[in-house]
């Protein structure tokens, strides 16, 4: 595998072993099952998923 980055970059890349388990996922949420990614999005939609203030995300 080839990585080329032609300005500023961050690359963050995570393995692990696998787990056996089922796998859903949709945009940002990672579940065991579609119904878990629907409830998420809910979820972050209803604003039961807390609020990170900009001025972190952006430190």
């Amino acid at each position: 595998m080839g990585l080329t980055a032609t300005g500023d970059a961050d690359l963050l890349l995570v393995g692990s072993k696998p787990i056996g388990e089922p796998v859903a996922w949709a945009g940002l949420f990672v579940m065991n099952h579609r119904d878990g990614v629907l409830a998420a999005y809910d979820d972050d939609i209803e604003g039961r998923m807390g609020h990170i203030p900009i001025e972190i995300i952006r430190a």
